[in-house]
């Protein structure tokens, strides 16, 4: 949280607006960011996806990732179960990859890219490394001395102390220099932070795109800004919001969920599945529209605008 703080992304504590916009940062996606960074989450990808009823995990299917685009199998009437729900009540009752050097085979060499005659196969790890070269990224080694890493030259791979000894012979065996490491490469075999998920100079990347992105976003939701921002009071109410209650409350028959639906414990935690009512309502009655904008002109079905829609 900390890092998170320093870095200028945490959230806003309740009760409080933010007051960090810098007019004169630029919010766009940085290159390195988009091209590279964020794509470290293809480690995340799983080699098949498992339905769930809602209280035990099923069998009867395994989508695999190379039918991203195709909802067929969704629709199997054995399911007993709605597909849908089944999909993301499954993502939320198994625990998630880790970000490491590991990408499923179904994505490496065996991903089907759409085209002309059914597609063609593909390695979505290959594809990301040419994309950054198609992108003219500077290599990997740049952006971690930039970042505080060690300084590497040449043939010294040895000397990247922040990966670990086995990839960084990987990366002998795959790259003539240091400075040759694609960036998308050099992020994946990175060490993680001590209690992170991330590398040193992944975690570098994120924040400093995600503080670009709030602190040069005029429009950011906590900004205490009387024209074109929320009260606190919307805001209290936009806080309490979640993807737990989102999915409780336009799903057929959850009943129970756990309030942090990204994280999922196998042991006893407070994370446990509790009732759906248990959790917090948005209420949507703040948000109403003040009187004072009551007299503003009211769209008519005949085209334009109007004090009275015509019937």
């Amino acid at each position: 949280m900390f890092q998170r703080r320093k870095a200028g992304v945490a959230l806003e504590a309740d009760g409080t607006f933010s007051n960090d916009y810098a007019p004169e940062i630029n919010s766009t996606i940085i290159n390195s960011f988009a091209t590279a960074g964020l794509r470290i989450g293809h480690t995340l990808i799983r080699e098949n996806f498992t339905v769930s009823s809602g209280v035990d995990l099923i069998d009867q299917l395994s989508q695999s990732p190379v039918d991203f685009f195709n909802p067929g199998p969704l629709n199997d009437p054995n399911l007993g179960v709605n597909p849908y729900t089944g999909l993301y009540l499954g993502l939320a009752g198994i625990r998630a990859g880790e970000f490491d050097r590991n990408i499923a085979d179904a994505v490496r060499e065996r991903l089907i890219i759409p085209g002309p005659n059914g597609g063609f196969f593909g390695d979505l790890a290959a594809i990301n490394m040419q994309r950054g070269r198609d992108h003219g990224l500077p290599g990997y080694i740049q952006f971690s001395t930039l970042c505080g890493g060690p300084v590497a030259r040449g043939r010294n791979f040895n000397q990247l102390t922040n990966i670990p000894s086995s990839q960084r012979r990987r990366l002998d065996r795959a790259y003539r220099t240091v400075e040759d490491i694609d960036l998308f490469a050099g992020l994946l075999s990175e060490g993680n932070l001590r209690g992170s998920e991330l590398g040193l100079t992944t975690t570098c990347l994120m924040l400093a795109q995600f503080s670009r992105t709030r602190r040069g976003d005029r429009f950011w939701y906590e900004r205490n800004d009387t024209l074109t921002g929320f009260t606190i009071e919307q805001l209290t109410e936009i806080r309490k919001a979640s993807l737990a209650r989102v999915i409780c409350d336009n799903s057929d028959d959850v009943t129970t969920i756990q309030p942090e639906v990204f994280k999922r414990s196998i042991i006893r935690s407070p994370n446990d599945d509790v009732p759906c009512r248990h959790l917090p309502f948005v209420n949507l009655n703040v948000f109403k529209e003040s009187a004072k904008y009551s007299g503003a002109p009211k769209f008519s079905r005949s085209g334009g605008f109007g004090g009275n829609v015509a019937a």
